[in-house]
């Protein structure tokens, strides 16, 4: 773990990038269930990450947790995508 050079707020590492302790939370959580149930659902995500708050919101900021994740891996062969309603990490090989 590391410290943002700006804030001091601890950095993880994932797939070689730096990621801050919630983001590094919810990719821990979307990778655990792509290899064991092949996804998770948005609204799983915001009722465990956001406890109290109401759906609509909770799904909205879980969704801009994913892109801000899908933003910082930009620089890997990992995505986040959502198919058939469930978010699952990916890699993603170029075609030669």
């Amino acid at each position: 773990m590391t410290e943002c050079p700006h804030c001091g707020q601890p950095m993880t590492v994932r797939f070689g990038v730096r990621l801050p302790p919630k983001k590094a939370e919810f990719l821990d959580m979307i990778e655990k269930v792509t290899t064991g149930r092949g996804g998770i659902e948005l609204e799983s995500l915001a009722s465990v990450f956001y406890p109290g708050v109401s759906k609509t919101v909770a799904k909205q900021r879980a969704k801009v947790h994913v892109n801000q994740i899908n933003d910082l891996l930009v620089s890997t062969d990992w995505r986040i995508v959502n198919r058939d309603g469930l978010y699952r990490l990916v890699e993603q090989v170029e075609a030669a």
